[in-house]
């Protein structure tokens, strides 16, 4: 059905739809797009931050650009802005030997810090000692301009606190975050296995069970937690995505650090490997416990590779504390069961994990645990000392990833910097820039856009909300052509909510043409149109982006709907 626009002589051509969107259940109903003036990939440089360190970790200052080699897929690039940045944690940044203007006011600006606790997978004694480390890292290394946001997760996001420079409501929401536990953190999906297949075996001891019935006992439990770990790790991976697109539009230094315990590379695989080494003894020949994963580990790969490439899209790097603690069986049972290693092997896979989203995107991840202090101070060098390049890409209008390195010609010398960028169209871009509204509200906007609400009405076990959206024409820029005057804006609106959820983000594309006599009628009357919302109950983050299709200025809304 179509919704009625407060002004339909202008809009002769083309009728607003009527919007659905379901949050949380990451639904929304498909329109047809009507054609834009532009589609584009528009990108003139790719700005890369790079920490050059000694074979001994100490940073290395004082270098220029002739020290520097940048290659695009394997093929150099000549470095078109370069600086050097040094601070300290309560001054602004120094920038040294800039070769452009843009270039030291780009290294200039100030950070943006998101703290992400996994209180699913770490421990709860572990988790203190972090969550007052990176208090101290607040208190110590935040500059005045510096912004922060806290996120807890236990299987959901909960969004502790948005962006804020306010140094009370970080360490509030950081509070906040030790005090959230969950039951999983207290042991390994290995130890919650081994439990049940040391019963199966004592079972079997006891002639209550075959030997194959006992392994197949043992092998369900080993596939369910496997299945179950491949779930956490992929919603995990899913909630950094989310939280990685509120740094879209935010134009300085950005910055991931997450504390957790659990993101296996190939889940399962050591459980199995346990589980078959219990029965050994008991099985053999063809009977012999030979049982695998289901998941090969090809697609879990895949989903990490793909939250790096995320990170680095948005040009922010990952630093990642993998605090993870060893926990045994602790079961009665006749049956000696040697761990062999298995703990260590899971743990280690984790820290693979770890290890290659932080490399992937510059920073990077520690597995140790001991004074989370230090690791906070080693992040604290990263962002006081560093390059600040930039390089004109090669022209294209593919969007696939390209391979970034960056290389000192003094190879005794250490780089870390992101590995990748992707190109993207306005619209993807822009799109970013609504989904970070939802939990951040956008610093910029180059016009005001209005949202009003209506009461809502219920829908079986949801809620359909009427919304009207406005702006000032004056925000539409007009080109010549023979009719007239062209011209047209983006409507995207996309609804969250605190724990994380996202609906789709809708694009509808509106042109105008006008007579040039009609522009001052035009230019008098504010934009109005509706649209209608179908959300699920509770507390629904709603974000609206209004794109001006030629002059590329934007505005942004947000309101919070209470669906009950």
């Amino acid at each position: 059905m179509s919704a009625p626009l407060s002004r339909t002589p202008v809009y002769d051509r083309a009728m607003l739809r009527r919007l659905s969107l379901l949050a949380v259940s990451l639904f929304a109903t498909a329109l047809a797009a009507q054609e834009k003036l532009v589609e584009q990939i528009e990108v003139r440089i790719v700005n890369v931050d790079v920490v050059v360190t000694e074979r001994s970790g100490k940073m290395v200052t004082g270098l220029t650009r002739d020290d520097f080699e940048v290659l695009e897929n394997g093929k150099p690039r000549a470095i078109t802005n370069f600086a050097e940045i040094r601070s300290d944690s309560s001054e602004p940044a120094i920038v040294t030997a800039p070769t452009t203007a843009s270039a030291a006011s780009a290294a200039a600006r100030p950070r943006r810090l998101l703290l992400f606790i996994d209180n699913y997978s770490l421990d709860p004694r572990v988790r203190t000692e972090v969550v007052a480390s990176m208090e101290n890292f607040v208190d110590t290394k935040m500059a005045p301009n510096d912004e922060a946001s806290v996120v807890g997760w236990n299987r959901r996001l909960n969004i502790l606190a948005g962006f804020t420079r306010e140094r009370a409501a970080i360490h509030a929401a950081l509070k906040k975050a030790g005090e959230i536990g969950s039951a999983a953190s207290l042991s390994t999906p290995l130890a919650r296995v081994q439990k049940e297949c040391i019963s199966a075996v004592d079972a079997m001891r006891g002639g209550r069970l075959t030997p194959r019935i006992a392994y197949e006992t043992c092998i369900l439990a080993a596939r369910d937690h496997t299945n179950n770990t491949t779930i956490v790790s992929r919603q995990l991976l899913g909630a950094m995505n989310v939280m990685l697109k509120t740094m879209e539009g935010f134009e300085g230094k950005k910055v991931l650090v997450l504390a957790g315990a659990q993101l296996p590379s190939q889940p399962g695989r050591e459980i199995f490997q346990w589980a078959n080494r219990l029965f050994q003894p008991y099985m053999r020949g063809f009977d012999a416990p030979m049982a695998r994963p289901d998941e090969s580990g090809l697609e879990q790969n895949r989903a990490i590779e793909a939250v790096a490439e995320s990170a680095n899209a948005h040009g922010v790097t990952m630093y990642i504390i993998g605090a993870s603690v060893a926990h045994e069986a602790t079961i009665t049972s006749a049956t000696a069961v040697p761990d062999e290693g298995t703990d260590f092997i899971a743990r280690g896979d984790s820290a693979f994990a770890f290890e290659s989203l932080a490399a992937a995107t510059g920073g990077f991840a520690t597995t140790r645990n001991g004074d989370f202090g230090l690791v906070f101070d080693a992040i604290a060098r990263d962002l006081e000392s560093y390059y600040s390049l930039a390089y004109k890409p090669t022209e294209t209008s593919r969007h696939e990833s390209r391979a970034i390195t960056v290389r000192t010609k003094n190879r005794a010398y250490t780089v870390r910097t992101r590995k990748s960028w992707t190109p993207k169209t306005l619209d993807e871009q822009f799109a970013d820039r609504v989904i970070a509204n939802i939990y951040s509200p956008a610093s910029e906007s180059d016009f005001e856009v209005q949202i009003r609400t209506s009461t809502p009405r219920k829908d079986g076990g949801n809620l359909v909300v009427p919304i009207e959206v406005s702006f000032s024409p004056g925000a539409i820029t007009f080109l010549p052509v023979v009719e007239g005057l062209s011209g047209g804006f983006t409507f995207t609106v996309a609804v969250g909510n605190p724990q994380g959820g996202l609906s789709n983000v809708f694009h509808l594309p509106q042109s105008i043409t006008i007579k040039k006599e009609e522009e001052r009628g035009f230019r008098a009357t504010p934009i109005k149109f509706t649209a209608t919302l179908t959300l699920r109950p509770g507390e629904n983050l709603l974000s609206v982006g209004i794109l001006d299709q030629v002059g590329r200025t934007a505005g942004f809304a947000r309101a919070t709907i209470m669906a009950q």
